[in-house]
């Protein structure tokens, strides 16, 4: 799945469970699933090489998150996870 097939998802707004784990995807996809999917209590990205800690920020506004996978998400700063979201 790239960014363009990730728009689709935007149209699923009850959407609990999204596994997006070694796709081709960018933080902009995930902020906008973020925006709309608000009910995602788990969202599993591992191995999504592209990915950066604005994901991982993004998903943490989601109010029923339960479980972020972003493992193996080699853009994702050590620093930032220091630090907090």
């Amino acid at each position: 799945m790239t960014d363009k097939g990730v728009i689709y998802l935007t149209a699923l707004t009850n959407l609990r469970y999204l596994n997006l784990s070694e796709c081709n995807i960018t933080d902009q996809a995930i902020t906008s699933v973020t925006r709309v999917c608000l009910r995602l209590s788990t969202l599993k990205l591992r191995q999504c090489a592209l990915l950066t800690h604005q994901s991982m920020r993004a998903a943490s506004h989601l109010p029923e998150l339960e479980e972020l996978d972003m493992a193996q998400c080699v853009k994702v700063r050590l620093s930032f996870l220091k630090h907090g979201v």
